[in-house]
Parts: structure tokens; sequence; C-alpha cells
């Protein structure tokens, strides 16, 4: 099991690496289009025809807000797939204790033994116990 989590972490990671790099891509792709849209609406407005300078450069631009919505969504699925194979392989080594959330919020305050039966303790993730 421990080898199935290692090879699918190495090849999430990787996806991980393309996601990031398409992401940047587009990021500055974006840039690059809309410094486009913007002289091309200037210069449209000093040539009295601003619809046709802008409307190529405008369109690219909203196409690429769609691309890098999607992009940031595919982006997103690695990192989250990432962190799940992650702590997989943190709980089949013995290294996620304390890693979880601390459960603190469902801990009724005052309660005497709500500490003594360690519900919330240090192998549910709770960092202090």
């Amino acid at each position: 099991m421990l080898d199935i989590y290692t090879q699918r972490l190495a090849e999430r990671t990787n996806a991980l690496g393309a996601a990031e790099r398409l992401y940047n891509f587009v990021s500055s792709l974006r840039v690059v289009v809309f410094l486009l849209l913007v002289a091309c609406t200037w210069w449209g407005y000093l040539n009295d025809h601003l619809v046709l300078e802008a409307f190529a450069p405008a369109l690219g631009f909203v196409a690429l807000l769609v691309w890098h919505e999607h992009v940031h969504r595919a982006r997103r699925r690695s990192q989250m797939a990432c962190a799940f194979y992650q702590r997989g392989l943190d709980r089949l080594s013995g290294a996620w204790v304390g890693k979880g959330p601390s459960g603190d919020a469902h801990v009724p305050l005052g309660h005497p033994y709500a500490f003594d039966v360690d519900a919330f303790g240090r192998a549910s993730g709770h960092s202090s116990g």
C-alpha cells in the first residue's frame, strides 16, 4: 500500500507541476492581452473607431478568463490530490498524529470528563494532548 501511495503522490505531484506551469503561462498571457486591449482601445479612441480595434483583444481576454478559471480548478484538484496522498502516506508511516483538526470546538466546556476519555486527544488530531 505504501508503494502505491508513493507512486500516486509522485504522479499527482508531476501533474501539479504541469498545472502550475500552465496556470502561470495563462496568467502572463492575460496580462499581455490586457495590455494589448488597452493599447488597441487607446488607438481606436484616437482614430474614432474604438469598437473595431478593441473587439478582438476584448474577445481574447474574455476567452482567457474562462480558460484561466478552468486551469485554476484543475490546479486546485491537483493540490487536493497531492494533499490526500500525503495524508495517506502520513497515516501509513504513523506520522499523522497531531496533524488533523484539534476538535476543540466539540469539547463541552466545563465538563469534568471531557479530557479524561481522550476523545479529542493526540491520536485524534488534538495537538496539545
